[in-house]
């Protein structure tokens, strides 16, 4: 940074999400960053710093806003869990992601009693 720089904004990707930031997960192998918030996940170049064209995901309203983010090492799987109790994964490799599973999480109701 160049000190006639200072409070001037130098980079700016453009406007990725239409709701405040949620969470962000690297991709380090897709060189990919994954961006939530709201009830969508937009992807981001490493390389270009710009949204991936084609790539991205807009869950049901229903499920619930994304609350976090989290790529498997090998790159491959993007999970996220939403603020509705919902995990959901998407296989990255290939385009654009596709929906793997999703299931909602909830408390199984206790056994009835039997005497």
């Amino acid at each position: 940074m160049h000190p006639r720089e200072l409070g001037e904004e130098v980079f700016s990707s453009g406007r990725t999400l239409t709701d405040p930031l949620e969470d962000v997960a690297v991709n380090y192998v897709a060189g990919r960053l994954a961006v939530a918030g709201g009830s969508c996940v937009r992807f981001i170049s490493t390389s270009t710093w710009n949204e991936v064209p084609g790539e991205g995901v807009n869950l049901d309203p229903s499920l619930g806003n994304v609350s976090t983010l989290t790529w498997t090492r090998d790159g491959a799987v993007l999970t996220l869990t939403t603020r509705g109790g919902n995990v959901v994964s998407f296989l990255s490799r290939g385009p654009p992601v596709a929906l793997c599973s999703a299931c909602v999480l909830q408390r199984a109701p206790p056994p009835p009693h039997t005497h």
